[in-house]
């Protein structure tokens, strides 16, 4: 009996996997910042769901050592699953420093910048799900690139207004160190959305 052909790896759909986890952990971070209970708990909530990322990750990457065929270049295949991976990551790092640096409450811009990176997730989603369709998709996939631009830019002038008010109205260095680099973790997670769909961009001219 001859055995059956292994089953080719749909790589679009690991995409659209890691990207879900991807606001999986986004709104996990959100409730750690808006119910800011059982931190350490929390955090390793989030780390489960950036374990599960890094596993699509690694066999994304397992595949393509040995796959002869693929949809798009190989290295552009890794460059954003390595990107989307990136994103959480960084969210993870977020909710650790909290629990490392002993938070005892979070400010309303944190609040902020946290909503920024869960609409910025789910635009990404939703511009990965419709990347499998570029040669179609067109003005579509354009717009939702654009959308979470957008947020990064968004985000960018409220980082800069946020720091330089920590700069300006704290009174203890330790605690302005702390949020300081938790707010260039934020800054760090918006920027690694807009490199995933800067390459979606890039994939989609590439190869129309």
């Amino acid at each position: 009996m001859a055995l059956g052909k292994k089953k080719e790896m749909d790589y679009y759909e690991c995409f659209n996997t890691a990207s879900g986890l991807s606001v999986k952990a986004a709104k996990q971070l959100e409730d750690l910042m808006n119910n800011y209970t059982n931190v350490a708990e929390k955090a390793a909530g989030i780390h489960e769901t950036e374990h599960e990322a890094d596993g699509i990750f690694h066999k994304m990457v397992e595949e393509l050592s040995r796959a002869f065929i693929t949809p798009i270049d190989r290295e552009d295949i890794l460059q954003i699953a390595s990107n989307i991976d990136n994103i959480v990551d960084y969210t993870e790092d977020i909710a650790n420093m909290l629990d490392m640096f002993s938070i005892k409450q979070i400010p309303q811009p944190a609040k902020t910048m946290t909503s920024l990176i869960v609409k910025s997730c789910e635009a990404l989603e939703t511009a990965i799900k419709e990347f499998k369709n570029f040669k179609k998709s067109g003005k579509q996939l354009t717009q939702l690139i654009i959308q979470v631009n957008q947020y990064e830019e968004e985000g960018d002038k409220f980082y800069r207004s946020t720091v330089k008010e920590l700069y300006q109205e704290g009174n203890n260095p330790i605690e302005i160190m702390k949020w300081k680099e938790i707010y260039d973790k934020m800054e760090d997670t918006l920027d690694a959305c807009e490199e995933v769909a800067n390459l979606l961009e890039a994939m989609a001219i590439k190869n129309s």
